[in-house]
């Protein structure tokens, strides 16, 4: 649990992602999305889990998450809705 945790803002940035391709009528993509992120995550319990263990399971879980993030973020690139990822942690809210 300690390390799926590590994953969870991931998750969380990765559904404001979704609603922003949503927003740009990409809803197509999620399709790949899902695909993609779920072979990932099949793949890498498969080498993580014997040698691993649950922690493996658990990174493969994380790792997971960041590529759906990274995916979703991909496929905003080029519409008005890309957000400004690198910028936002360091700014304040507006007032």
């Amino acid at each position: 649990m300690q390390i799926v945790i590590w994953g969870l803002p991931l998750q969380a940035a990765g559904v404001v992602l979704s609603r922003l391709l949503i927003a740009a009528e990409k809803e197509r993509v999620f399709v790949w999305i899902g695909l993609v992120t779920m072979l990932v995550n099949i793949v890498l319990n498969a080498v993580l889990i014997p040698r691993h263990s649950y922690y493996g399971a658990a990174w493969a879980t994380v790792a997971s998450m960041a590529l759906g993030f990274w995916l979703h973020a991909w496929y905003l690139r080029d519409t008005a809705f890309r957000p400004p990822l690198a910028r936002a942690p360091w700014e304040a809210p507006p007032p």
